[in-house]
């Protein structure tokens, strides 16, 4: 689809190209706003509904381990950027952080604030990396939740929660946070 074949070759090598995505994504074709990116260009919301539920699933279930993984091994982000660029229920998606309770996912949101975060609030779309791929709405739906209390207060709440080692990841969150809420406000 993107240099020799078409869909049909895509679908073909789709089932190796999701299982490296979710073992370990070790070249940009495996990382899944790539993979969601490609579906998208495939117009995958016009195959047969197995198909698309499968992927759907995939991606959700992909999305709610990795919470539970430490940002030193898995990318959280990743995963929800691909779910943007299906066009997947993205609120549905954070509303799955709000409701992980772990440090894991704690520090997987501190991760997303001090790296990821500042691509969802570029204004110029074609600068956004990943974040270009989603739609305008499914980037406006991050952003919003980014700057509600919720995010804010997670983190305020993990200080005394993770080791003394991570915790230099939810101070820089918080700063980066506050330079983001700061930046909408001028």
């Amino acid at each position: 689809m993107t240099t020799v074949g078409g869909v049909e070759d895509y679908k073909h090598f789709l089932p190796r190209i999701l299982e490296q995505a979710v073992e370990r994504s070790l070249w940009m074709g495996t990382d899944p706003p790539i993979i969601g990116e490609r579906l998208k260009r495939g117009e995958w919301l016009k195959w047969p509904t197995h198909e698309r539920e499968a992927v759907k699933d995939l991606f959700i279930a992909a999305w709610k381990q990795v919470l539970h993984e430490h940002p030193d091994e898995e990318d959280a982000e990743d995963w929800l950027c691909g779910i943007a660029n299906l066009d997947l229920d993205v609120s549905a998606a954070l509303e799955v952080w709000d409701e992980t309770p772990s440090v894991n996912a704690t520090l997987q949101l501190a991760d997303f604030c001090r790296t990821g975060a500042e691509f969802v609030f570029e204004p110029d779309a074609e600068e956004r990396a990943y974040w270009s791929y989603p739609s305008e709405a499914n980037v406006a739906v991050v952003r919003n939740w980014l700057l509600g209390d919720g995010v804010s207060v997670r983190l305020d709440a993990a200080r005394g929660r993770v080791r003394s080692s991570d915790l230099w990841r939810i101070e820089k969150a918080s700063e980066q946070l506050a330079e983001f809420r700061s930046a909408r406000f001028h």
